[in-house]
């Protein structure tokens, strides 16, 4: 501690008289340390004095020199122990601080809340230095301003040293946790700390409340992370997604976060009950029209509306329904729908039947991808006008983004019975006899739309969605081409197609079809929902997905979960599948490994690469892949009899038999795993069960060329 004496005796650390400090009272302790605040006689004001625990056994001192460097310090000659004067933060930490105040904070303050806590460790990353004790305890609230503290796990990325066991494991990296005496953390283990204090600036709890340690820690390594919350804006969830990553290489750094924080949009926002299955363009068409009718709302009562000025209409409080309505738009029109809907749903107190105010906020409600109260307020207008086209176009639209179907055919049906010919009402009823599986109207009500409108690109997308589904593949693809030259760089109709021609073995022409899918992805040229970041974090399915459930492609085997696979994932490794049928095995362990990179326990990807590292004659990474495929989902049919293969060649046969034996045992008439069983059968000599399984396989599969090569060895060995 030589160097502590001489940085006081050179001025490098300011020394206060211990009796300058009165009212004692401690409020927290560390790993490093108790924690009291205290009135200073000397500054007139009350701050937080933190005691410094030296302990050389334990080999901490760099530790305990971050917490002291550039600081003041007290020494109390009683206790013989240095006080270290912080700033006092009177709102305590942030655990504290959201459980006593949540439901103050507006998202505003949120995102501000999220600056503040990130232009922390942006100074810190600056400096080169690690925090890697980053949770809600160590974010100190001041005034409501955050303030990062707890510095006695920060480490000089300069300095090559050992790994510190301490921290809290619900913040924690998960390379970290795995292996906690050795694993060093850097900047991305911050990141990562940062995206769970971001999920809890948007739950008002600390993660994994109520759990025990042992299972939190086996979350976190799982990569299982808390659910998102309703009302969070989609784009702060993509942002904390990104962070909590379970690869660090794949998390932004600390200046790409504030860069998206300071760009951020508060809307649309996630709700658990939004529809998987809402068609993109139906939904920009809705929100243009509802932007529209504010805009004619504000045209009409421009000498009310304009006469204000934005600034006084925005400013004071007041009792006039029409002022609180105009506020409201005003709102709206800035963006900023929250506030939007306090004066609107202040002015429908006072006017309870304003159809207009109504229809507005309803239409903010859709904004915000709030569709049941959306859904409330359009039944209220219907009570009031009960045959207004628009509104029942809205309402039929809210239903059918939250899986409503029955209620958005009633809508329909009263569309249409006010105009028979309408051609988008057609579409849209084809389209919901489509989420119904009444395929057979639904091409009824499509294809009366195209003879009034041929040129309706989304009509024609989902009319040979539905041809695919039903296996009609060349009418399927006609649909998909004209839509494509309507609107050719739709990005789901392109990817279907891509399918298509897969499914067709087609394998040129799908890679055409996917190759540009990728790069549109890539290049953000259009927006659509399947490319929005907000898409990526909910469990959506893009058309094209749907699409692919009813089909038993070469890539579809198995029960895997497709359920979060974004548009792009999807489109890798079909990719990856064409080339792999194709033979070409680099490019298709390229798409893979991207895929990966997306979401690494992805089910379908982890069997691509398995296969095509076996193909490659690289068992060993085949079997990783398999091994993981099968800790996923351990008593999976497919997966068990691509293992048994991969044993098989490399001469593991007691292994392969074992996991095909497991394999048949799920599915016994598996005539590919009966065929793979007897090559393992006549690779161990033991022809007669071979024979046996040969024979079965084809009974089911008389065709199988694998088979009867093997059938034909078998017999020459027998002749012998």
């Amino acid at each position: 501690m030589d160097w502590f004496k001489i940085a006081i005796e050179q001025n490098f650390i300011t020394l206060f008289e211990y009796d300058s400090f009165q009212d004692w009272k401690k409020v927290g302790s560390g790993g490093f340390g108790n924690v009291h605040c205290a009135y200073s006689k000397d500054i007139e004001k009350t701050v937080a004095l933190k005691s410094l625990h030296y302990d050389p056994a334990n080999d901490t001192e760099d530790g305990f020199i971050k917490e002291v460097l550039i600081v003041f310090i007290i020494w109390d000659p009683k206790t013989e122990t240095n006080y270290m004067i912080l700033q006092f933060a009177n709102n305590g930490d942030l655990q504290y601080y959201l459980r006593n105040h949540f439901l103050e904070l507006d998202w505003t303050t949120k995102i501000r809340m999220a600056k503040e806590i990130s232009s922390g460790i942006n100074y810190l990353h600056k400096a080169n230095i690690v925090h890697r004790d980053l949770h809600d305890k160590n974010v100190l609230v001041h005034d409501g301003r955050m303030i990062i503290t707890d510095f006695g796990l920060a480490k000089s990325l300069e300095n090559d040293t050992k790994s510190v066991h301490g921290g809290t494991c619900a913040f924690s990296d998960p390379e970290y946790l795995k292996n906690q005496f050795s694993y060093k953390r850097h900047k991305n283990s911050d990141i990562y700390s940062l995206g769970v204090l971001f999920w809890e600036l948007s739950s008002g709890v600390p993660p994994f409340k109520n759990i025990e340690l042992a299972d939190i820690v086996q979350k976190v390594i799982s990569g299982e992370r808390e659910k998102p919350i309703d009302g969070t804006p989609m784009y702060f969830m993509k942002l904390y997604h990104d962070a909590w990553n379970n690869d660090p290489n794949l998390r932004p750094n600390i200046a790409e976060i504030r860069h998206k924080l300071n760009n951020i949009q508060i809307a649309p926002v996630y709700h658990s009950n939004q529809n998987i299955n809402a068609d993109v363009s139906s939904i920009e068409q809705l929100l243009n029209q509802l932007q529209n009718v504010n805009q004619e709302y504000s045209s009409q009562h421009s000498e009310n509306y304009l006469s204000l000025g934005l600034a006084e209409l925005l400013e004071g409080n007041s009792n006039d329904a029409i002022l609180l309505r105009n506020r409201g738009i005003a709102y709206n029109k800035l963006g900023r729908y929250d506030e939007a809907l306090v004066y609107l749903t202040n002015s429908l107190k006072i006017e309870p039947e304003d159809t207009f105010v109504l229809k507005i906020r309803a239409g903010v409600y859709m904004l915000l991808c709030r569709f049941e109260e959306a859904i409330a307020d359009f039944n209220h207008y219907l009570k009031i006008v009960p045959n207004d086209a628009e509104v029942l176009g809205f309402r039929e639209a809210a239903y059918r983004m939250i899986g409503r179907y029955d209620e958005a055919l009633v809508d329909s049906n009263r569309l249409l019975a006010i105009n028979p010919n309408d051609a988008v009402s057609l579409g849209v009823r084809g389209e919901v006899y489509y989420n119904l599986g009444r395929y057979e109207e639904s091409l009824a009500d499509l294809s009366r739309s195209l003879k009034i409108d041929p040129n309706n690109a989304e009509a024609l997308s989902t009319r040979g969605q539905i041809y695919f589904r039903m296996n009609r593949y060349e009418e399927s693809l006609a649909d998909l081409t004209n839509s494509l030259k309507i609107k050719p760089d739709h990005l789901n109709t392109l990817g279907l197609r891509g399918i298509i021609y897969f499914s067709m073995k087609r394998y040129e022409e799908a890679l055409i079809d996917l190759n540009k899918f990728e790069e549109i992805e890539q290049n953000e040229t259009v927006t659509l929902k399947s490319h929005d970041p907000t898409y990526y974090e909910m469990d959506k399915e893009s058309p094209l997905q749907v699409a692919v459930k009813f089909r038993d492609l070469p890539y579809y085997k198995g029960s895997y979960d497709e359920s979060q696979e974004s548009p792009l994932e999807l489109t890798l490794r079909c990719r990856g599948s064409t080339y792999y049928e194709m033979g070409r095995y680099e490019e298709s362990l390229s798409d893979f490994n991207k895929a990966l990179k997306i979401r690494p326990n992805s089910e379908f990807a982890l069997l691509g690469r398995g296969k095509t590292y076996r193909k490659m004659n690289r068992f060993e990474e085949s079997l990783v892949d398999l091994n993981k495929l099968l800790e996923i989902k351990p008593n999976d049919s497919f997966s068990l009899q691509e293992r048994g293969i991969t044993y098989r060649m490399m001469k593991r046969y007691e292994e392969s038999l074992d996991d095909l034996n497991e394999s048949l045992k799920i599915n016994q008439y598996n005539s590919f795993a009966l065929g793979e069983r007897g090559a393992t059968y006549r690779m161990m000599n033991r022809y007669e069960e071979s024979l046996a399984d040969l024979n079965r396989s084809l009974e089911i599969d008389p065709n199988n060329e694998f088979t009867l090569k093997q059938c034909g060895e078998v017999l020459k060995l027998l002749k012998k």
